[in-house]
């Protein structure tokens, strides 16, 4: 997201004026529209900017004094927006809503992160550190992580055949990306060849053709984090930044 404001101006001077911290943030399939998790007053709300004009505002999507909204996700058709919202006993829960703030509904209790597939049919989401997929409408809810509680971080589909889930771990010797096939069980490490610290608090994410997978570390001595790329596999480490960037979606 911090990249985003070095690339456009307008958005950073809208976000700029309210003095509120930029959280997390997912762009509509046709590429008009950006959904932001904005932390303020110590709470996460949700607000749209529709791109391409000439004046940039943010529009207000949830207004909540005491409760958090963060980590949109656009469905495929672009129409309404999945988030993470927690609830008056403190619980967290996955919502649907309109692109305009209305019609809000519950679509997963205990549930957190929600990503759809590449073709919309498939979401996959967080709930007590495990991974699970369902179907777009909730119906099929199948555990991949098989209960066990694992520190995992924003699960998400390779765009590319919509069976592969990229996340980081944290384990004792540090923090992972590594992949999990829906099929089938086991996790695969991706970046065992990588010598740097990964950051844990972010996402890793396939490129839109599933080839390639950028993700946010440092390399000592620097604690500075910048943005780098991987192939699929794991294989071929390229440093895409120098002056600090992170990556969200």
């Amino acid at each position: 997201f911090r990249s985003l404001f070095k690339f456009d101006a307008k958005i950073k001077l809208v976000i700029d004026k309210l003095a509120i911290t930029p959280a997390k943030l997912a762009l509509s399939p046709d590429g008009s529209t950006l959904a932001i998790a904005l932390t303020e007053e110590k709470h996460g709300k949700l607000y749209l900017i529709r791109l391409g004009g000439s004046s940039l505002k943010l529009e207000p999507l949830t207004d909540q004094t005491s409760a958090d909204s963060t980590y949109p996700a656009f469905t495929r058709d672009g129409k309404k927006i999945l988030f993470s919202g927690s609830d008056p006993d403190g619980g967290t829960n996955l919502y649907l809503m309109e692109t305009d703030g209305t019609n809000k509904t519950l679509f997963k209790r205990d549930a957190s992160n929600g990503e759809y597939s590449s073709d919309g049919s498939k979401v996959v989401f967080m709930r007590n550190d495990g991974i699970f997929v369902c179907n777009a409408d909730g119906s099929g809810e199948e555990s991949l992580t098989g209960g066990k509680l694992l520190e995992i971080w924003r699960p998400s589909f390779n765009p590319a055949n919509g069976t592969e889930v990229l996340f980081v771990r944290a384990k004792d010797k540090g923090v992972t990306i590594e992949t999990m096939n829906t099929k089938h069980s086991g996790s695969r490490t991706l970046s065992a060849g990588f010598k740097g610290v990964i950051a844990f608090d972010t996402s890793a994410r396939f490129t839109p053709d599933g080839q390639k997978i950028l993700f946010t570390a440092a390399e000592p001595p620097s604690r500075t984090s910048n943005l780098y790329t991987m192939n699929s596999d794991g294989s071929t480490i390229k440093k895409l930044t120098t002056a600090g960037a992170y990556t969200d979606r």
